[in-house]
């Protein structure tokens, strides 16, 4: 009898010592230019789980932010094996005054993007997320050397937006591509219309510079003022 017991001890032993499968995390959504809380925002923890042909989105749980921009999410942590991707956590929509995304923890995510949002969360872990107002840029002509009036010109943007008329793409960050012979007017002109950034306020500019051979090549990056509107040199000569 007596051994008994002792068998029953060391099963509440072990069994009391399982890890709760409970996940409690929780946040604030600030505006990252001034560091104001944003309210409202609907945040959400969920993943992709296969069903028979294609995979699901499961919501696991939902909050939105109250006027703090504090949330608080809830959720059993999830056993899928390789049928389940890791849960995450993102925005289902954002305000047009903010770029479609955001630095969380002091990384940026693509959180309005579907299985690209942030999926490190961890139990009781907390999460920063700071949203990005507009940022936008556009592209000052230079001064042509003589001589180098009949060259062309090819622009390699990361982090711009093509369309000016365009918040930005939600899930990808493309590489926007300009090509114009120098003496092209009409060339700059479109260098010259206001665009958005991505993501961020960093934009990275490769150039070329050919006349059927390459004569001048380089990188440079530029860092956009958050929110406002930023004039970009180019210095490649």
């Amino acid at each position: 009898m007596k051994k008994h017991y002792l068998f029953i001890g060391f099963l509440l032993a072990i069994f009391g010592c399982v890890k709760d499968d409970q996940v409690n995390i929780s946040g604030k959504i600030v505006n990252i230019k001034d560091n104001q809380p944003v309210g409202n925002i609907t945040i959400i923890a969920g993943y992709y789980q296969f069903s028979d042909l294609w995979w699901d989105y499961k919501e696991l749980d939902s909050d939105i932010t109250d006027t703090k921009g504090k949330f608080e999410l809830l959720f059993e942590e999830v056993h899928g094996g390789i049928l389940s991707s890791k849960p995450e956590l993102h925005i289902n929509t954002l305000r047009s005054a903010f770029q479609p995304g955001a630095r969380i923890n002091g990384k940026y995510y693509k959180i309005l993007c579907l299985n690209k949002g942030f999926k490190s969360l961890e139990d009781d872990g907390y999460y920063l997320i700071e949203l990005i107002p507009v940022t936008k840029a556009y592209f000052l002509k230079p001064g042509i050397p003589s001589g180098w009036e009949k060259d062309t010109l090819t622009l390699n943007i990361e982090n711009l937006v093509l369309d000016p008329h365009a918040n930005g793409d939600v899930c990808e960050f493309d590489t926007t591509t300009f090509t114009l012979r120098l003496d092209n007017l009409n060339g700059w002109e479109d260098l010259q219309k206001v665009r958005n950034l991505h993501l961020g306020d960093e934009l990275t500019v490769h150039y070329a510079i050919s006349n059927g051979v390459l004569k001048k090549a380089g990188t440079f990056s530029q860092t956009c003022t958050i929110g406002d509107t930023t004039a970009v040199a180019l210095p490649i000569w």
